[in-house]
């Protein structure tokens, strides 16, 4: 599923719980700024062992390959049975396109279409559907063109979410109960946000309450030219 390229790479769970959505796009330009292209890596940790010579066979479980492109992000399939001819083939690689826009933090606009045939179940969120969510991008280095080669990035959250926390009927709760305000919860596990600002701000706030929720900051960096 198309999906999971940046659900697993990002460290997000391809459920999309407590995730800010939209069935319409709340950004169709670009910002002035954007990320080289070429081969990233997306980290769990700093200290992952990772080189700009590491080939795609040899990344460890600490590091996903995404490969980004002028409004898109491709990246090998996630199951790992599959022979390393067709996972670390970039012409195979999944797509998903996205509108990375300006800001503080900056805000990636990930656009999942669930009308197509995928390999896996959608989340409800998205079932049957074209939709939209939403993942803020902090850059923390940039080449000599202005291009960013190195961020961190997280979940757009719909308001904090406790690790553990039940519903009414005592299961795990899968959208916040204290929304941000703008938030309207839907479809008992994501959101929408009332305008752009609320969206920006949620954005922003969500750096910290991200991973109080069990979501990963990642670091993610520049590796090396398209294979």
């Amino acid at each position: 599923m198309a999906m999971r390229i940046l659900a697993i790479a990002l460290g997000l769970a391809l459920s999309g719980c407590n995730m800010v959505i939209s069935d319409e796009p709340w950004f169709s330009e670009r910002g002035p700024v954007q990320q080289k292209n070429g081969l990233w890596v997306m980290l769990q940790s700093a200290d992952c062992p990772v080189s700009a010579t590491t080939s795609l066979a040899a990344m460890p479980d600490c590091a996903s390959p995404i490969l980004v492109t002028d409004g898109a992000y491709s990246g090998p399939p996630s199951d790992r049975s599959l022979p390393d001819a067709v996972r670390y083939d970039p012409a195979r690689w999944e797509r998903i396109d996205h509108v990375l826009t300006d800001g503080t933090p900056m805000v990636d606009q990930l656009h999942f279409d669930a009308t197509k045939p995928t390999r896996g179940t959608p989340p409800p969120a998205f079932r049957g559907k074209v939709t939209y969510l939403y993942l803020a991008v902090k850059p923390t280095g940039f080449d000599a063109e202005g291009r960013i080669i190195s961020a961190r990035r997280w979940p757009v959250m719909c308001g904090p979410l406790g690790r553990g926390e039940q519903d009414a009927s005592g299961g795990p709760r899968l959208v916040t109960a204290r929304p941000y305000a703008g938030m309207r919860v839907v479809h008992d596990m994501a959101c929408n946000a009332r305008d752009v600002a609320t969206l920006r701000e949620a954005a922003a706030i969500s750096e910290s309450s991200a991973p109080g929720a069990g979501f990963l900051i990642i670091e993610s960096r520049w590796l090396r030219d398209a294979p």
